[in-house]
């Protein structure tokens, strides 16, 4: 297995179908922080590692998937200073392949989780309920329209999953509650694609 550079991220991206998951795709068009493992004998597949998730995607065609390895990717995991590893396949193809690579594993378990969205921004620019909470834009405080004593909690939650706060306000959007002058709750774009 080989790491591609950010440079040939789209290598992968352009051999994905239409209905891989958002998060690998905004990592591979190169909108979110993370890595791009190949295999040059399982041309059309690939391991993409987000920094968000802190774990991995498994794309590309699931007849390729030879090089799936529990020791590589726990390596990998353990490379990017992760003592457990979520490993997703970016479509339900990859199911069955996980089932049988994963099934003697220590520790494997599988588990669904259910993707949400919307087409359009529902919110209002700035909400109060009966405690005293705000609601507003997370740029907003980020560029210190609204401003706050303390924003360290909403500082560490983007930088999970974006490079830096600025990269979070040219492709991202997101909401926080505020009280008592402090970020008490975020809600944001974790993973952006064709923006």
């Amino acid at each position: 297995m080989r790491e591609l550079s950010k440079e040939q991220f789209t290598e992968l991206n352009s051999q994905l179908s239409a209905s891989v998951s958002i998060e690998p795709r905004a990592i591979l068009d190169g909108n979110n922080p993370g890595r791009v493992f190949i295999d040059p004998e399982a041309p059309g597949c690939g391991l993409v590692w987000s920094h968000g998730l802190g774990g991995f995607y498994i794309v590309g065609t699931p007849q390729q998937a030879d090089f799936l390895s529990p020791d590589k990717l726990a390596a990998i995991a353990v490379e990017e200073g992760s003592t457990w590893v979520e490993i997703c396949g970016a479509t339900p193809d990859w199911e069955p392949v996980m089932q049988q690579v994963f099934s003697g594993f220590p520790g494997a378990e599988l588990s669904w989780q259910h993707v949400y969205t919307t087409a359009t921004n529902t919110l209002s620019a700035v909400t109060v309920d009966g405690n005293g909470s705000q609601v507003v834009p997370i740029a907003d405080v980020l560029v210190g329209r609204v401003v706050v004593k303390e924003r360290d909690f909403m500082n560490s939650k983007l930088l999970e999953f974006w490079r830096s706060t600025e990269d979070f306000l040219e492709l991202g959007i997101g909401w926080c509650s505020i009280q008592d002058d402090k970020v008490t709750g975020v809600c944001f774009s974790g993973f952006v694609y064709e923006r």
